[in-house]
Parts: C-alpha cells; structure tokens; sequence
C-alpha cells in the first residue's frame, strides 16, 4: 500500500536506513534534561532510546504517476563522498528494494 495516494500518483517510502546513530545531547547540544524528557512524553516510544539515542529513518521516496516512475534521493544514497560522517561515508545500502533500476525505460538520475 502506497503511503499517499492522491488520484493515479502514487508515493511510496524507501529506507535506506534506520538507526540510531546520534544521542539527543551530541544531535541537539543545546538540549536540556528538562526538554529531554518533554521530548520523550511527547513522541512516539521508541523513538528517544533508553540510553537517550535518537531514532531516525533515512529514505527516499519513489513518486509513481501512471506515465513516469521517479525515485526521489533525499538523503544518503549509495556511495556519495561524506569523509566527515564516516557512518555515511561511500554507505551502500539495499535501496535496490524500491525494483528501480538506472535505464530501465527512459530514466535519468541524479545523486
């Protein structure tokens, strides 16, 4: 199921990862243990850990309008240059997930 679907265009998600990679303090240095906690009553569980690590997904989206099929990259993609996040840097992830492929019909892409 698409996760919006508005007449024949359809969105879906694509991760690429989901992590948590980040504590809320070293994310947010500015961040109190007051505000903290408000953030946790306030958000879904799970999504501040217990060791209060942040939650995140990374992903993209594939747009379908009947006509064209276009995945939209707007966040890591595979092997891009991040020398200063080594986490990300060159990542490869199983994105392939989405069945796009470069060149399968008229497609032109762009990381």
């Amino acid at each position: 199921m698409p996760l919006i679907a508005v007449g024949d265009y359809t969105v879906d998600r694509v991760v690429e990862l989901e992590c948590t990679p980040f504590g809320a303090q070293e994310f947010f240095p500015d961040l109190s243990a007051q505000m903290l906690e408000q953030c946790r009553k306030a958000l879904p569980r799970g999504q501040i850990t217990d060791d209060n690590r942040l939650s995140m997904s990374f992903h993209g989206f594939v747009l379908r309008t009947g006509r064209h099929t276009i995945l939209i990259d707007t966040c890591c993609g595979n092997d891009k240059e991040r020398p200063a996040r080594p986490m990300f840097h060159r990542l490869q992830t199983n994105s392939s997930r989405s069945s796009l492929r470069p060149g399968s019909g008229r497609s032109r892409w762009t990381t």
